[in-house]
């Protein structure tokens, strides 16, 4: 997104296919003609950082914005101590588990990320269900 000089309350916003997206962001970069604002995946905020094309958003977003989203969301968001983008949309994530199956492989519900891969090893060691379906 671009604010017009001309008009500062307007807005000229060009799309690209998310496919796309970085390149495109790369190549106006390039040109010397960034965007003002970005919509960007989260994995892209180091390399373009690395490329020194993003702006620190500190003093741009008063406190009372940021207040507003979980402390977790703005730390993934940091690279350098500085915060250099905010989620677009957060949203919870949920993991859903089948409990027969957990207790059938000898697992307890897990409750951090190396239990959960775990765990699902021990699902996955299962093999097949008694009608044969692969578990």
């Amino acid at each position: 997104m671009r604010i017009n000089e001309e008009a500062p309350c307007a807005l000229t916003v060009v799309g690209y296919p998310f496919g796309q997206m970085r390149d495109q962001l790369l190549v106006s970069a390039a040109g010397g003609n960034p965007p003002d604002v970005a919509q960007i995946h989260s994995l892209w905020i180091a390399p373009l950082a690395e490329a020194d094309l993003l702006q620190p958003l500190e003093g741009l977003l008063d406190q009372a914005t940021l207040d507003d989203y979980y402390p977790a969301l703005l730390e993934g968001k940091r690279y350098n101590d500085q915060l250099l983008a905010v989620s677009w949309a957060p949203s919870p994530i949920i993991i859903y588990y089948n409990k027969t199956l957990l207790e059938q492989a000898g697992v307890a519900v897990p409750q951090i990320w190396d239990e959960l891969l775990a765990a699902a090893r021990g699902v996955r060691a299962l093999g097949t269900d008694a009608a044969g379906n692969t578990i």
